[in-house]
């Protein structure tokens, strides 16, 4: 991910105005990646030639980024828009020499930002400020502050203390520590994060909850009375942490409304910590071992549910449920578990659905509600490749040995060519293999137009077109009627007549730059006097060419007719 760069990456912040995430490094780079452009290289910032930079935070509008430097003690400040150094603030610790910033964090109420040592102390740099303020937490200088979180409301931030097993909870208006969580059952705290919860333990509405990662364990406070929940099951013990079976490391969670908390463990996995049924999906597979869902297909997907819930299927939308529902062939949108830990099969038709899905993956959720009301979810993809509409013909043309024909430009993603037969037989056209002109998608416009050259002039040429996306599917049917309903048909035809005795050479033309030709002129005056009934006779009569009037008076392509 470090294209053009030597270094390791060692925190990342994310912003969600401009959609870009940057990296500090161990070589004193800063690494831009454009979430817009992720296929790009990410564009690398000298902020410290090899000095080993930090955790990294952003102000409120995305405009600084701050950066611990570990090298010199420092945090640099980053203006966004001309990537240039802004300050550098120096941190410094009374009576140490060396310290280690272990982590940053950010408080949008304040919009100040918090860098947690490993020396008993957090430093806070003010909106706008070019100075940090030391909050001392530990005057023994042995406290490791490894980890920071902010709550919801800002009003609050806390600190992780590895050494010290304990929470550490530090107003952001006075930058007093407020108290000190013992969590002794949890051996070696590594992460922290703070986030409401709904339904908290032993009362109704919400509460801060902090989940401090450690050991092979989480403990849970209740952070308005700094209470450490017993989430274990040895009754000699309390204030037990939730056991896992890897050590959790640094902790992230979703919103109140989501309750979701996740946790990176040292065994590379993703650690996921809720009240929400956690969902399972074992299998989903495509009707008659198809590989993708197409029209009159189905697929069956195979989920289960770590506790009895009610479950539904939607596509689109996000994780709170506002995508369409999917329904099966009876018409149910929703189905029971009853059995825990147990796969339960729900097949959906296309044919029943075919309004919500799209071309291509669509983002499927499963979401199942226990009768706590705590609704769970799992995302998986549902790949579809429909084939492409039948095509739409305009118009049909008319050159020296060559055909045009003229169709509606068909507005799809995944479509690759358009197949364009002829033949003398008006049967045969609709049945043949052998394709007189393969087009390819333009990439712009409302109408496409193919020629189909080396036929025999004089000759009655029927026309059929299909479309063809880039999987191979086929438009259902061949097009071989225009637009009114007439059958589709074109006479290749050696230009004669006027054109010769205007002393061209090529096709007719009426092309306005053409010079003058009186001859010509003459002759379409002639022809326009002619009774319309007399064209109709012809014109939608699909047995007979047209006639020499209808033919001459036509828009004729520049130079060939």
């Amino acid at each position: 991910m470090d294209a053009g760069t030597d270094g390791r990456l060692m925190s990342i912040a994310y912003s969600s105005i401009l959609n870009r995430l940057y990296a500090s490094q161990n070589d004193g780079d800063l690494l831009i990646f454009d979430l817009n452009k992720i296929t790009t290289d990410p564009t690398s910032v000298t902020i410290a030639e090899d000095h080993e930079l930090g955790p990294v935070t952003l102000d409120n509008n995305g405009q600084n980024v701050y950066i611990a430097d570990n090298t010199n003690s420092q945090v640099h400040i980053v203006n966004l828009s001309s990537l240039s150094l802004v300050n550098s603030v120096t941190l410094a610790i009374s009576s140490v020499t060396s310290f280690v910033i272990n982590d940053a964090a950010h408080v949008p109420l304040t919009n100040e930002q918090y860098f947690a040592t490993n020396k008993g102390c957090v430093f806070v740099i003010e909106a706008g400020g070019l100075t940090a303020t030391e909050i001392n937490v530990d005057s023994t200088r042995t406290a490791n502050l490894i980890a920071l979180s902010a709550s919801s409301d800002g009003s609050e931030i806390f600190a992780a203390n590895e050494t010290g097993k304990t929470l550490v909870k530090i107003s952001t208006s006075t930058h007093a520590v407020l108290s000190n969580t013992d969590l002794t059952p949890n051996l070696s705290p590594a992460g922290v994060v703070a986030t409401k919860v709904s339904n908290p333990s032993g009362g109704t509405g919400t509460a801060l909850y902090a989940y401090v990662s450690g050991a092979q364990a989480v403990s849970v406070v209740n952070t308005a009375s700094d209470f450490v929940l017993d989430m274990g099951s040895d009754p000699a013990v309390e204030h037990e942490p939730i056991p896992m079976a890897s050590s959790p490391k640094r902790m992230f969670a979703s919103s109140q409304t989501d309750g979701y908390v996740y946790s990176i463990n040292s065994s590379q996995h993703l650690t996921v910590i809720s009240a929400n049924p956690f969902i399972t999906v074992s299998s989903l597979t495509y009707g008659e071992g198809a590989s993708k869902l197409t029209i009159g297909g189905n697929f069956t997907i195979a989920f289960q549910a770590d506790e009895a819930a009610t479950c539904e299927l939607r596509v689109g939308g996000g994780v709170t449920a506002n995508g369409t529902q999917l329904k099966d062939a009876a018409g149910a949108t929703s189905w029971s578990i009853t059995d825990a830990r147990t796969d339960i099969s729900v097949a959906i038709n296309y044919d029943d659905n075919a309004s919500t899905f799209q071309e291509g993956d669509n983002n499927l959720f499963v979401f199942c509600t226990d009768s706590g009301a705590n609704r769970g979810r799992r995302l998986t993809i549902v790949s579809v490749d429909t084939p492409p509409p039948n095509v739409t013909l305009r118009s049909a043309g008319f050159g020296t040995s060559r055909i045009y024909v003229t169709f509606d430009r068909l507005d799809v993603s995944d479509l690759s060519h358009y197949n364009v037969y002829v033949d003398t037989d008006p049967d045969a056209v609709l049945t043949k293999t052998e394709v007189a002109v393969n087009k390819s998608q333009p990439a712009s416009g409302s109408t496409v137009e193919a020629e189909v050259g080396n036929l025999t002039d004089s000759t009655i040429y029927y026309i059929a077109v299909e479309a063809v996306d880039v999987g191979g599917n086929v438009s259902p049917s061949r097009t071989n009627t225009f637009a009114d309903g007439s059958t589709a048909f074109a006479i290749p035809q050696q230009s004669a007549g006027p054109v010769e005795l205007s002393g061209e050479t090529g096709n007719c033309s009426l092309n306005p730059f053409v010079k003058f030709n009186p001859v010509l002129c003459l002759m379409l005056i002639l022809l326009l006097l002619i009774p319309s009934p007399l064209w109709l006779i012809f014109t939608h009569n699909s047995k007979f060419p047209p006639p020499f009037s209808q033919r001459l008076i036509r828009l004729w392509r520049s130079g060939e007719g």
